[in-house]
């Protein structure tokens, strides 16, 4: 009798390692999903930390207090938010965020489990929908977690070690330490003692102060702007929900799109070809397999 229990529990521990590989075979994570703000090979640069500090604006706090009952249900708005954000900074339609398992949540075997939360875009679910899609990519995630996290991404151990990832936490109610394992490049930690503030942590050989500011102001003000209006449709939100200022709307719309130039009304492309031609005419025109044409 003993002997079958100990065979039972040995096929229902394959049975689960099965239903895990199966689960995360089906999922269509790519690299460039992982981390789409980057276009650079990590293994190259040299690595190190530094950290952006900012409180979260009141307005954000009780919005999030308004619609979320509880710091569960704050961590997928806050999550779902990162996603679209990610997604619009990297001009891609999916990406991958990690984010723990909660801390009241025992998953069998498993320490400091964590889960890679993919989402395929969002452009015709309204933020209402997209949370709960998120919502449910996390639950799922987190009862296949107990399998290790390059085989869920189906990399091997040195291409996830090379791979600078993209991660979420609430402190107090996930643990920090589910990162020790991978290479963040950029972390959103938010926590809840005392003030509401955001730790963002980032690789500094990646991403400048500069650009680390304005993605976390960035953050709050699209975040604000989805939260009061749940009902639309994410891709119909301009821009404009983006940008956290006057001054960088001006920046963007206005001033970097002011490309207007001169232009002859009285020459077709062909006469402003021939006259770049007697200008240079050794300069390169084509080039192709080595071959070249002036």
């Amino acid at each position: 009798m003993l002997a079958e229990s100990k065979l039972d529990f040995v096929s229902l521990n394959a049975n689960k390692k099965f239903a895990e590989r199966k689960y995360w075979g089906e999922k269509t994570i790519t690299i460039e999903n992982i981390n789409p703000l980057q276009d650079y090979d990590c293994s190259n640069l040299k690595r190190a930390n530094d950290e952006y500090h900012v409180d979260v604006p009141r307005e954000i706090y009780a919005a999030l207090e308004k619609i979320a009952a509880n710091y569960k249900a704050k961590h997928i708005i806050l999550l779902a938010g990162l996603s679209i954000l990610i997604q619009r900074y990297g001009s891609v339609s999916g990406a991958c965020i990690f984010t723990p398992a909660y801390q009241d949540i025992q998953i069998s075997g498993s320490q400091n489990a964590i889960v890679p939360v993919m989402s395929g875009g969002f452009s015709e679910f309204n933020f209402k929908q997209y949370v709960n899609h998120i919502k449910e990519d996390f639950v799922h995630g987190v009862r296949h977690s107990n399998y290790p996290v390059h085989y869920m991404l189906g990399l091997e151990k040195q291409q996830l070690a090379d791979t600078g990832v993209i991660g979420c936490v609430v402190n107090g109610l996930q643990q920090l330490s589910s990162f020790d394992e991978l290479q963040v490049d950029l972390l959103f930690s938010f926590f809840n003692s005392g003030a509401q503030t955001l730790t963002v942590t980032y690789n500094n050989g990646k991403f400048s102060r500069g650009y680390i500011q304005r993605l976390a102001h960035a953050y709050f003000s699209f975040l604000k702007t989805l939260m009061d209006n749940p009902e639309q449709l994410i891709g119909k939100i301009g821009l404009g929900g983006l940008l956290s200022s006057d001054a960088e709307r001006h920046l963007l719309l206005e001033t970097y799109n002011a490309t207007a130039a001169f232009y002859p009304e009285d020459q077709t492309i062909v006469d402003l070809f021939e006259a770049q031609v007697l200008r240079s005419p050794d300069h390169i025109a084509l080039e192709c397999e080595g071959q070249e044409v002036s």
